[in-house]
């Protein structure tokens, strides 16, 4: 459900970071990073057996504030009970 965010987001961190030394640990990582999902993928042990909470609770519990993560901040939600 979150993917495309997250494709968008590291995207947008590699292109911001393509003139700079940290573009090709970057650009090895994200594809070392889809590589092993593939992998990942492949094996099933990527499944998890049951789901402790609903996924619409566990997305509301999450950070969204792109400009946060765009500029690597951290973000602290606090966790309700």
């Amino acid at each position: 459900l979150t993917l495309p965010g997250h494709a968008a987001l590291a995207l947008y961190l590699l292109l911001r970071s393509s003139f700079t030394p940290r573009f090709k640990p970057m650009l090895l990582g994200l594809l070392a990073g889809v590589k092993g999902a593939y992998a990942m993928r492949d094996s099933g042990l990527w499944r998890e057996p049951e789901r402790k909470a609903p996924l619409l609770q566990l997305l509301r519990r999450m950070s969204w504030n792109p400009a946060a993560l765009s500029g690597r901040k951290v973000q602290v939600r606090r966790a309700k009970g």
